[in-house]
């Protein structure tokens, strides 16, 4: 999904894998962003 060796980073890039997961409300223009890590491939 990505490419792990980008031309703007010099070295070895330091890559954290993750979801992010929005919730909004339709009563109220309130969101929030939530991440959410993978780690040994499941997501917690």
């Amino acid at each position: 999904m990505c490419q792990l060796d980008p031309d703007y980073v010099t070295g070895v890039p330091n890559w954290t894998q993750g979801i992010a997961i929005g919730h909004f409300s339709t009563r109220s223009p309130a969101f929030a962003v939530e991440p959410v890590g993978v780690m040994d491939g499941k997501l917690f």
